[in-house]
């Protein structure tokens, strides 16, 4: 597979992972907010508290401290020995983390046990500080599942984990309330022992292994090959990134952490459903098709075409997610009170939980670089609202570090590559529907929030007719982005398409196998009826010239003397058939639909090359079942006039002249002896009409008209020459 058409499908396989993340985080994080919505009224709201703060600020540092560092420094685009083995140590990294952490959550921080409400917070933190290790176990499984592009894996693990956690802990609250804390620290180590479980039984069972190749590295074989095998070494570069990671992490855990439990969950809804799963399969996506640590300028060259995609995914990225942080700035001001409300009930609009809901809704507008002093002074001035404050200031930072680095990154590359910032701004036409939005819903919010089911009613509706609004804007004003957003569904029926033909060629081969092994003589088209043609093509000054016979055989018999076996598939493009009949048009059939979803997705001709790759992926992958021989000529504005021959076997060979089918062993010899470079289109055609007809009158299964095609900048032009005129070009052969 070409560098081009792989990026091409990890472009297909990055959106379509985000998008079902996407789904799965609504899904699941709607559970959760469900769920916390009921304990909200089965509970003390200082025992949850407890447990959002305390007891998961314990397990998500020392889980982000074990597993963050390696997974951001070993997804990358080489695969070595060494590397697995660094992340091999990652329980071990998280075992002594947790030691150290339990230690400080438990003797250090003061014991909120003194509340009747939160009894076993020792127990309950240690419970937690296991489950964090149990889970690690698994990580490097799971990094070796997305280094293979298994991201559905580490998704539904993931999911199943929630929904375990979340099930455990309300049924034990529900039924056993006395527990108080360890409800909750039950439901986390069952939980993290079950994604464990998961992942040894994923690798135990060999079901990670692509269908498509055979896998015999040493990391792929076994689950028991995560564990670390210190004689081994370690890869020291990793381990660089691994230490640069660790202390990055340390500085944003301790300046930034902070959970305001329902406040912070519904604030950063759009962040934890959209964002987050588009950052984490971004990452992945970008370290594996660009060098880390060199800017555009010192890539590789064989990247080059590779990063064309690579540059257009980035853009649309950073417009998508600009886009999302400012829908959720202009709606998020007016519906904080109704969601809080909703949410929690009165209890949490009592306080300053709408203010702190408005204020958060900033931070889902920048990524942060946290400054502990921003955030002392301005709690201090302004309480709660002051650390929200002080997140989004800090953010503001990290989003101007971040365009620095975004343009050295670019520096000294084609100026068409170095506009890819400009798409965090939104047309201007977007920009005023937005701040019309966000007036409008802030006088709705004074008119009719939010008492009242009326009341209520209305003030929803008008945010809901002003987003349809919003969202009809973004569709007419960005086209570009409307296409990104719709490629992975294109790809999706793509593949739909092909798995079809799949299925029924395998259905085929079952029933022959069945036939034979009754006794029953099976038809077999490839045995016992051989086609014959005669296909040519060579390339002139402007264009390519391509000619073909008329004539279909079967066996002995002649099947059709006028079938055209010059299929255009684009205006520029076309291809000529030897084979099967039935399996050349379906290939080309299979072909000419994806050529016109890339013509349709990018809005303008298909390159030949990429037409090429076309046919030569669909022949490769179902060469031991069809008979189709391809030859794909073409004229793009890169490259000219291009020919590239696909035989039987899958290969593909680009050429400057070429024969097909039966009655090309007839014409080699004059194409070799009598081509020229940079022929003019008289030329060509004079030359290609007559080793054609020099085929026709060797090769039986060969005959009729002769087709010819030249395809120039002005497109396609056809022409023939009648069957009693081919004797004719043989006088002057």
């Amino acid at each position: 597979m070409s560098t081009m058409e792989s990026s091409q499908n990890d472009v297909g396989i990055f959106l379509k992972t985000t998008s079902y993340n996407v789904l799965l985080q609504i899904a699941f994080r709607s559970l959760t907010f469900f769920v916390n919505a009921i304990l909200l009224h089965l509970i003390p709201i200082s025992l949850l508290g407890v447990v959002n703060v305390r007891l998961m600020l314990l397990y998500g540092t020392v889980y982000y401290f074990s597993r963050e560092p390696f997974r951001r420094s070993c997804l990358q685009r080489e695969e070595n020995s060494l590397r697995i083995q660094t992340i091999n140590v990652i329980p071990a990294v998280s075992f002594c983390l947790s030691l150290l952490c339990t230690f400080i959550w438990v003797f250090l921080l003061r014991d909120p046990s003194e509340d009747t409400s939160t009894k076993y917070y020792g127990i309950s933190a240690c419970i937690y500080a296991l489950s964090t290790v149990i889970e690690t176990f698994a990580e490097p499984l799971c990094i070796i599942a997305q280094n293979l592009k298994q991201f559905h894996v580490k998704m539904t693990f993931e999911a199943i984990q929630m929904i375990i956690r979340q099930f455990f802990s309300l049924l034990l609250v529900y039924f056993f309330p006395n527990l108080s804390l360890l409800a909750f620290a039950f439901g986390m180590i069952v939980s993290s022992s079950a994604y464990a479980v998961l992942y040894y039984l994923y690798f135990l069972n060999g079901f990670y292994k692509p269908k498509d190749r055979q896998v015999n590295e040493p990391h792929e074989q076994n689950a028991v090959s995560v564990f670390p095998q210190f004689s081994k070494g370690f890869d020291s570069e990793t381990l660089t990134l691994v230490y640069g990671f660790w202390k990055h992490g340390m500085i944003k855990q301790f300046l930034t952490e902070g959970v305001f439990d329902v406040v912070s969950n519904l604030g950063s809804l759009v962040a934890r459903i959209v964002l987050a799963p588009l950052e984490e399969n971004a990452y992945i996506y970008f370290s594996q098709h660009l060098i880390r640590g060199m800017p555009v300028k010192a890539q590789p060259k064989a990247l080059f075409e590779e990063f064309a995609i690579v540059h257009d995914t980035f853009s649309n990225l950073l417009k998508l997610v600009s886009l999302i942080g400012l829908t959720s700035v202009v709606f998020g001001q007016a519906y904080s009170y109704p969601l809080l409300k909703l949410y929690g009930g009165r209890s949490l609009i009592i306080a300053s939980g709408p203010s702190l809901l408005r204020i958060h809704k900033l931070w889902l507008f920048y990524f942060c670089l946290v400054f502990l002093f921003s955030a002392v002074l301005l709690c201090q001035l302004f309480g709660s609202i002051g650390f929200i404050m002080a997140n989004c200031i800090n953010m503001i930072f990290r989003v101007v570090y971040s365009c620095w680095f975004i343009a050295r990154f670019y520096r000294g590359k084609d100026s068409s590559l170095s506009c890819a910032l400009w798409n965090i701004i939104p047309s201007f036409h977007i920009l005023s529907v937005m701040l019309i939005s966000l007036f409008a819903t802030s006088i709705s919010s004074v008119i009719f929030c939010c008492d009242g089911f009326f009341n209520t009613t209305a003030h929803i509706v008008i945010g809901g007719l002003l987003f349809a609004l919003l969202f009809g804007s973004v569709y007419n004003s960005e086209p570009q982005l409307i296409i990104f957003a719709k490629k992975f569904m294109i790809k999706s029926k793509q593949e739909k398409i092909i798995c079809k033909v799949e299925i029924q060629l395998e259905i085929t081969m079952t029933d022959a196998k069945l036939l034979a092994a009754s006794g029953v003589p099976a038809y077999n088209p490839h045995e016992k009826i051989s086609d014959g043609t005669t296909l040519v093509a060579c390339e002139f000054e402007h264009g390519v010239m391509i000619a073909a016979d008329t004539r279909t055989s079967s066996g002995t018999l002649v099947v059709s003397r006028v079938s055209n076996k010059i299929s255009p598939l684009s205006e520029y493009i076309c291809c000529m058939r030897s084979g099967s009949s039935a399996d050349t048009q379906a290939v080309a059939d299979i072909a000419k639909y994806q050529i016109s979803v890339y013509e349709m997705e990018h809005k303008c001709s298909i390159p030949v090359s990429i037409a090429a790759e076309i046919f030569r992926s669909i022949c490769y992958r179902y060469r031991n079942d069809i008979t189709a021989g391809i030859i794909v000529c073409g004229w793009d504005s890169v490259n000219g006039g291009q020919i590239y021959s696909i035989p039987i076997s899958g290969m593909i060979m680009k050429q400057c002249w070429t024969a097909g089918g039966s009655g090309s062993v007839y014409a080699i010899g004059y194409l070799d002896t009598n081509f020229k470079p940079n022929m003019t289109e008289e030329e060509a055609k004079n030359f290609i009409q007559k080793a054609l007809a020099i085929a026709i009158t060797r090769d039986g299964s060969s005959g009729g008209c002769i087709r010819l095609c030249s395809i120039t900048e002005k497109g396609m032009e056809h022409s023939l020459i009648p069957a009693d005129q081919v004797a004719d070009l043989l006088k002057s052969a």
